[in-house]
């Protein structure tokens, strides 16, 4: 949920804002709008925005995107984004915080992380043998169109391609989560503790590297589902 009333003025104090997969945060508002000079600078309650995350993940397909576009959005307002953990952000919520987030708030029983990727592929080659069944394929050019025939067992090519496949959006994930405004505070700590770890990291170890912030004002966020 994003509620657009603004956050209490002690939570201002964090600067920084995600410019884009993998780049520099920095201050201020409107990063990489060329038009943002021209435009009347808007209120410090109009360019407040919050983030209520409770998700334990989902398909990487289509996030990358979709988290571009929120941020183009993000800028061309102006906007800084407060994003408050609702117990738990995993995996591919953990992206969208990352790209959007300005700073994240985490409750006493909170987790964040879970950064990774994964896929997988099912073979029914052993089940369609005791049924006295076979699978022939004809294929053009080569094999590497069935290296996913779930009627074969899964060969080395299909095992090289899944995962270069999954490195691929692991690595856009990392990249992410220690290129955004949160991961920034302490990018070692980002990689070493969230993404090298692939955990849900409580939010003792998150607070002493820095990374999250204690909901001291948890009454005046007055986010709701």
């Amino acid at each position: 949920m994003i509620d657009d009333e603004a956050t209490p003025k002690d939570e201002d104090r964090q600067c920084g804002s995600s410019a884009g997969f993998g780049g520099r945060g920095r201050c201020g508002s409107g990063a990489g709008d060329g038009g943002a000079a021209a435009r009347p600078r808007p209120s410090r309650l109009a360019r407040r925005a919050r983030l209520l995350d409770r998700q334990p993940g989902g398909a990487a397909a289509g996030l990358q995107q979709a988290a571009a576009r929120a941020l183009k959005a993000k800028l061309h307002h102006g906007r800084r984004v407060t994003v408050f953990a609702d117990e738990m952000i995993g995996s591919a919520a953990m992206w969208w915080t990352s790209v959007l987030g300005d700073e994240l708030f985490l409750p006493e029983a909170g987790q964040v992380g879970s950064i990774g990727a994964r896929g997988g592929h099912e073979s029914i080659a052993g089940l369609l043998a005791k049924e006295g069944r076979e699978m022939t394929y004809f294929t053009w050019p080569n094999d590497g169109k069935i290296a996913f025939a779930p009627e074969l067992p899964l060969g080395e090519i299909g095992k090289a391609r899944g995962t270069r496949d999954v490195s691929i959006a692991g690595e856009a994930f990392c990249a992410a989560v220690c290129g955004g405004a949160v991961g920034l505070r302490d990018p070692a700590s980002a990689d070493h503790l969230w993404v090298r770890r692939c955990d849900q990291i409580v939010r003792r170890e998150s607070l002493a590297a820095h990374l999250v912030l204690r909901p001291r004002v948890y009454r005046r966020l007055r986010v709701s589902a």
